[in-house]
């Protein structure tokens, strides 16, 4: 049986809770890039739900190093 959409979000935005939690042990170190393989309107969706402080937490353990830039 398929997931519901609004299921899909709800799992995303757990595992991205988990993948930038500072007091996580697996802060920074989830394998994000299946969100890639959503539709963009799904993306859409999660990224709409995160608050502004998850976005920050994101960039900081999955953007670009300073190095990188």
């Amino acid at each position: 049986m398929p997931k519901t959409e609004q299921a899909t979000v709800d799992e995303w935005l757990t595992v991205l809770s988990i993948a930038c939690d500072p007091q996580s042990p697996f802060a920074g170190q989830v394998d994000l890039t299946d969100i890639f393989k959503l539709p963009l309107a799904v993306q859409r969706q999660i990224y709409d739900r995160l608050a502004p402080n998850q976005i920050e937490l994101i960039k900081k353990f999955y953007g670009p190093k300073e190095e990188d830039e």
